[in-house]
């Protein structure tokens, strides 16, 4: 099996200083992760290594390298091996306070340009952070590695960068929906295809490649986004709500439309990723009932969904919170709220709060499920563009259509009015609409854009509304997201993105 540590650190080294030539480098420690590494960076490395133990010395001259016999953690040692001259410095003995001490001196005494150590223990690695040390955990190297061998659809795994980006293998499968496209019409963002095997053909890949069944892609980009696209790639599967969390998270108020809450709650599990549905009772004015729960819990035995209940809050704000600090969820469904003059200047309304603590998308219901057609209302903001990839994932599942309602007003939400830059954008989703099969029809929009959204809402099921930040509304300002959020006839998902 490849060692993992040693492809996370040489991957570093060879982006890092691709460019240069006999970069000098110390390696303490001569373990098999140490000369598998140095077999790797020979011989356009500059090699020196550190170890006491004669016989791992022996091996590391044998391929080549200036070795240095005695203890590393003497400042004496380190001059010896060059310390002053080099460019990297590599702490890999099996004792995490012996590497420490190494990468101190290292850092402190003698400003190796980068330092580089593992830890055996995760307790070690806020003291390596401390001294501004790149830290590996090898346990988590491990799970890392097995868990990507085991994976669905996904051969390996490869972090780089110190976890700004990733390499992964991925098969393109028979049933997959990029089989027989150019990578062109892919339109890929913060990810590539780097590289392309095929049978015993290797292929660097350019606009007019066209990939093909059983080809096996080299993936490179950024973590967050990557695995979604490797499934996406592979087999063309949806993915909500796993992007966000695992399970939807439903607030139960004494409403008399609780119920119908649930039962949308229900139809999205049943037609997502869902893992199950958690519930947290809400008390107001101690005129709460238990009835509910025990509709809910019966409702969801009835479909054999997995229903958790917490215990009741008083304070739904203060309950979620600590729920969202303790695990992630894929989204939060609220019951319809009214929206009045006071929240327009200023007054906050219950599901802004809500959002404000959040990490996932927010659906206010209105029981118009199933999500037959989805609306979009689109400008050329990062925050509508996923939401846009978000509709195309949901639709997956549902078998629904998706309309964009394209806005140009400079004003909505977060947008700026470029129209070049709202027409890539469209272009660039259509494409991954198109790796789904699914269609994108624009509905240009004359006018007020939010009350031009509102006039068509009706004819849909499901609006997504992508925004770059909840903020307070004021009587000359108004945060769009929530208007639409209150004053839409169809049930609306709020997808928040930060920046």
């Amino acid at each position: 099996m490849i060692n993992k540590a040693c492809l996370l650190l040489s991957y570093h080294l060879i982006l890092i200083f691709m460019s240069e030539k006999k970069i000098k480098i110390i390696i303490v420690g001569l373990g098999k992760t140490a000369i598998y590494l140095i077999k790797r960076l020979l011989p356009n490395w500059e090699i020196t290594a550190i170890d006491k133990n004669r016989e791992r010395l022996n091996e590391a001259r044998k391929l080549g390298v200036k070795v240095i016999e005695g203890d590393a953690t003497s400042d004496l040692i380190l001059r010896e091996a060059g310390v002053e001259h080099v460019s990297f410095l590599l702490a890999l003995t099996n004792d995490d306070e012996i590497n420490l001490e190494i990468s101190r001196l290292a850092k402190k005494n003698h400003k190796v340009r980068e330092v580089i150590a593992l830890a055996s223990a995760e307790e070690s690695l806020d003291r390596f952070d401390n001294i501004g040390v790149k830290v590996l955990l090898k346990t988590a190297l491990l799970a890392s590695h097995i868990g990507n061998l085991i994976e669905k659809h996904k051969i390996s795994a490869t972090c780089i960068g110190w976890g700004m980006g990733e390499i992964q293998e991925l098969t393109i499968l028979p049933g997959s929906k990029v089989k027989g496209k150019r990578l062109r019409e892919i339109k890929p963002t913060d990810w590539l295809i780097g590289a392309i095997y095929r049978g015993t053909q290797f292929i660097i890949p350019h606009g007019n490649t066209i990939l093909k069944e059983n080809d096996k892609v080299l993936l490179i980009g950024d973590p967050k986004v990557l695995s979604d696209v490797a499934v996406m790639l592979s087999i063309g599967e949806s993915n909500f709500p796993l992007q966000f969390g695992s399970r939807i998270l439903i607030p139960l108020f004494n409403s008399y439309e609780m119920k119908s809450i649930i039962e949308e709650g229900i139809y999205i599990s049943l037609n997502s990723s869902s893992q199950g549905i958690d519930f947290l009772p809400v008390v107001y004015k101690e005129r709460y009932s238990k009835d509910i729960i025990l509709w809910a819990k019966e409702r969801c035995e009835k479909d054999n969904i997995s229903c958790h209940f917490f215990d009741k809050v008083d304070n739904i704000l203060k309950g979620l919170a600590n729920i969202f600090n303790q695990q992630g969820y894929g989204l939060l469904l609220l019951p319809q709220e009214p929206f009045r003059l006071r929240n327009v200047i200023g007054v906050h309304t219950l599901s802004f709060n809500i959002m404000k603590i959040a990490s996932c998308p927010v659906l206010m219901s209105r029981s118009t499920y199933p999500y037959k057609r989805i609306l979009v209302p689109f400008n050329d903001s990062f925050a509508s563009e996923k939401a846009l990839e978000l509709a195309i994932d949901i639709s997956t599942k549902t078998n629904g259509t998706i309309s964009v309602a394209v806005v140009k007003s400079p004003e909505y939400i977060s947008g700026k009015d470029t129209t070049q830059e709202l027409r890539n954008s469209i272009e660039r989703l259509k494409g991954i609409g198109d790796i789904y099969r699914k269609e994108i029809k624009e509905i240009p929009l004359v006018g007020n854009p939010v009350k031009e959204i509102l006039k068509i809402n009706s004819s849909f099921d499901l609006m997504i509304v992508g925004q770059t930040r909840v903020r307070q509304s004021s009587i000359f300002k108004p945060d769009i997201g929530q208007y639409l959020l209150h004053k839409s006839s169809c049930s609306v998902m709020i997808l928040t993105r930060e920046g």
